[in-house]
């Protein structure tokens, strides 16, 4: 055999393992339809994205799916260990009904990237990166444009010395943080934090309280664009299995329901994590490892479980503290004065119930005459 032939013969192995490493990611990609052409799932969880974009030996599912807004791009959040690039985001167009095949979008680069959440009717991207100019897994951000993507810039966070992020950043309609952090001056394992945006600056991170977070690991959290509701993985006790899926929602005056587990179908004697609701509203999404496969994978199932977790609202029989069938600014002078202990008892109008009254209950009454219905 001449240099030449051998030279060649070379570079054939050479396509040949690449192509092997990236086979799952650049096969010939032939879904169509919204929801990459899958069947809409009920009340049973199912796996949602077809064989081609399952984990693999080359690849696997690191964090939640995502969607734009107008669900015509979806974004992988996957580790590569094959090719030594760690954690990456890869994305997928519908184009004419057609769906291209995964690739990098032009807000990430050579480092490594993860959980894209996106705001401003997907105009805006936020995700995690490790790259130089930020801080250790840091949150960025990027703006659509007229020509693509910009450059993304990290956003500046007062971190306190002793806390430290996570690979998960979720984001409201108002640009409000929530990640999973580690303080390492509290006797806790992994929180969920909250990072509000206050004239255009971020504010120093907050530990929700402990209707969400226990003394142990909590984290990869989704939050509702509306912040009515947070879903999280916990290793809390009680579960089914590895980690968990629990759900809090979010009470008027700011404070949350305790996180209850999301029971069965959605938990299993596996490992459930990485929660996402679709930008429609219909269907929640999750990695789990529950069938025989390489790793977990994203599965579906409709939004209805979370609905029949949400608590009824009997704070409007609360809210009507003077019991006239009305619930007015009437209710909400009366518990005024039964906090200052101008009503005689019984005269306790938990609104929030919460076990007390206070402030927060004055707050709830207003919210619901302001609102004209409970929350």
């Amino acid at each position: 055999m001449g240099k030449h032939e051998a030279d060649m013969k070379t570079m054939v192995l050479f396509l040949a393992a690449v192509t092997v490493v990236f086979s799952s990611l650049t096969l010939s990609f032939s879904q169509t339809g919204p929801y990459l052409g899958q069947e809409p799932p009920g009340m049973e969880p199912v796996i949602f994205v077809p064989e081609s974009l399952r984990s693999n030996a080359d690849w696997f599912w690191h964090g939640a799916p995502a969607f734009t807004p107008d669900l015509e791009e979806f974004y992988l959040d996957i580790y590569m260990p094959a090719d030594n690039t760690g954690i990456q985001v890869r994305f997928m167009e519908m184009i004419e009904n057609v769906w291209t095949s995964p690739e990098p979008p032009a807000f990430t680069g050579s480092a490594e990237d993860a959980s894209p959440s996106f705001t401003d009717n997907g105009n805006k991207v936020f995700f995690i990166s490790d790259r130089p100019g930020g801080s250790s897994y840091g949150v960025w951000s990027a703006t659509r444009t007229e020509t693509g993507w910009s450059t993304p810039s990290p956003i500046n966070i007062p971190y306190r010395s002793s806390l430290g992020g996570g690979w998960r950043v979720s984001v409201t309609r108002d640009e409000t943080l929530y990640m999973r952090m580690h303080d390492f001056d509290l006797n806790t394992d992994m929180d969920i934090y909250r990072v509000r945006k206050m004239n255009g600056s971020y504010s120093e991170p907050e530990r929700l309280d402990d209707n969400v977070n226990s003394s142990y690991m909590d984290l990869g959290a989704f939050i509702d664009p509306d912040e009515s509701y947070i879903i999280f993985a916990s290793i809390r006790p009680g579960g089914y299995g590895n980690t968990d899926l629990y759900i809090s929602f979010r009470r008027p005056g700011d404070s949350w329901t305790p996180a209850v587990n999301m029971g069965e179908p959605v938990n299993s004697s596996a490992s459930e994590g990485s929660p996402y609701v679709s930008p429609d509203g219909l269907y929640f999404f999750f990695l789990s490892n529950r069938e025989p496969q390489y790793g977990r994978n994203p599965y579906w199932v409709s939004a209805q479980v979370i609905e029949n977790l949400r608590p009824d609202n009997t704070c409007c029989e609360c809210a009507d503290c003077s019991d006239d069938g009305s619930i007015d600014i009437i209710d909400a002078l009366w518990e005024v004065n039964c906090i200052l202990g101008l009503t005689p008892p019984p005269c306790s109008c938990d609104c929030n119930q919460d076990g007390s009254d206070d402030v927060l209950d004055v707050l709830c009454i207003v919210n619901i005459i302001l609102e004209g219905s409970c929350p």
